[in-house]
């Protein structure tokens, strides 16, 4: 689960140009998420924040919150609360080569759903 993913825009239906994210293990069942996503309109939304895998609510660094809950060792439960408000399943392939995001949510009011796919790897996003 942990390490850097860059976004597959050619294969993710979430409407961005672009997006980055790392979860760095800290031990003792906490990790750090950063990331950066950049939408088709150009704006960026930063995350940064100290998570653990407890499905209680922590500070994303983007004015809103995410809870985190293990399902298995190669899934997890995303849930944001904040401008853009999501419950997404995460899914890390056997290989540990890709990541599948699965995400029902509002924002701005709609109702949306993305699927979007990450390989893991550094990369870069900019607006």
């Amino acid at each position: 689960m942990f390490g850097s993913f860059t976004l597959d825009a050619a294969h993710s239906t979430g409407g961005e140009r672009c997006a980055v994210m790392t979860l760095e293990d800290l031990g003792n069942g906490k990790f750090r998420l950063t990331g950066v996503r950049v939408g088709a309109s150009g704006n960026a939304v930063r995350q940064d924040g100290i998570f653990a895998f407890d499905g209680g609510d922590h500070p994303d660094g983007a004015g809103g919150s995410l809870a985190f809950t293990r399902v298995d060792e190669q899934r997890y439960v995303v849930v944001s609360k904040g401008p853009v408000r999501a419950t997404a399943m995460r899914t890390l392939t056997d290989d540990g080569a890709t990541l599948t995001e699965n995400a029902d949510g509002i924002d701005d009011g709609d109702a949306f759903h993305a699927s979007r796919v990450y390989t893991r790897g550094t990369g870069t996003c900019e607006p």
